[in-house]
């Protein structure tokens, strides 16, 4: 009976195994959407930045271009971020 048990662990071990690359495949193309739509957005906000620059607005040209900067740096944080916290869930013990 206690060899059934510890063959039935070993397949369910085996069984994890197996799911967490799926996992892991389906969270990198959840994050692909994800920075597809950022840089989207980011490509909107360089437009936006360039509209104002050619306007001459003056005294709000200098924000702006801090703007695209300042949000590549935090969406390249938070990416590092979400990677580590992946490797982490796949390296923890089952």
């Amino acid at each position: 009976m206690v060899t059934i048990q510890e063959i039935q662990e070993r397949h369910d071990s085996l069984i994890d195994i197996e799911r967490s690359p799926n996992e892991l495949h389906q969270l990198f193309l959840d994050m692909a959407v994800l920075v597809q739509s950022q840089g989207k957005q980011l490509n909107d906000r360089e437009l936006r930045d360039e509209r104002i620059r050619m306007s001459a607005v003056g005294p709000a040209v200098p924000v702006c271009k801090e703007a695209p900067e300042e949000y590549r740096k935090s969406t390249f944080i938070a990416f590092m971020i979400l990677i580590i916290f992946i490797l982490i869930i796949v390296q923890s013990p089952k």
